[in-house]
């Protein structure tokens, strides 16, 4: 009885930290998403939080959290896939440049995005990250501005020429 008792207990709690994503009709995804950009893989690497702030942001974290210093061990851990993209296209948001770094969560429970592979195409969409606001809600909204992300809750997926002309179509019926 036991052993029965906490496999349901063991089930039920894996599905809590389980990634949930709720879909959306494209119009309105389309709407929502930042920058939408056609573009292919030119690196992939695995990087800890700690590596994509910048020294003000790691500064202003070590004051923060100067009574408790422990807390700055969450930024330490590889939790981050760093992809580095060159932009073939883009469909929506101001790219004045021709390559760009973006992010996703190595882990599934973070909704992170896996299916990047250097040299493939993606259609991705992108947002500024929003997950450290409990870390920086106090930091003069200048934090993450310049960090897009993606995740597996978006429509980010390998480059079809179909979803391709589709987004284009829904985005001019939007302006």
């Amino acid at each position: 009885m036991r052993r029965i008792l906490f496999i349901i207990f063991a089930l039920s709690t894996c599905k809590s930290f389980a990634c949930t994503c709720h879909t959306t009709e494209l119009r309105n995804e389309l709407k929502h998403t930042s920058s939408i950009l056609h573009a292919r893989v030119i690196n992939i690497d695995y990087v800890s939080k700690k590596e994509i702030f910048t020294i003000e942001e790691l500064q202003y974290l070590a004051k923060k959290f100067e009574s408790e210093p422990k807390m700055l061990n969450v930024f330490e851990p590889k939790s981050v896939t760093k992809v580095e993209i060159e932009i073939v296209d883009s469909y929506k948001g101001n790219m004045d440049r021709t390559s760009l770094t973006i992010y996703t969560y190595m882990h599934g429970p973070s909704c992170g995005y896996f299916g990047f592979e250097v040299g493939k195409e993606f259609i991705v969409f992108l947002h500024p990250e929003r997950l450290s606001k409990k870390f920086f809600g106090d930091y003069d909204n200048r934090v993450n501005q310049n960090r897009l992300w993606t995740n597996r809750c978006t429509r980010t997926m390998l480059f079809d020429t179909t979803k391709a002309v589709e987004i284009r179509e829904v985005l001019k019926s939007l302006k």
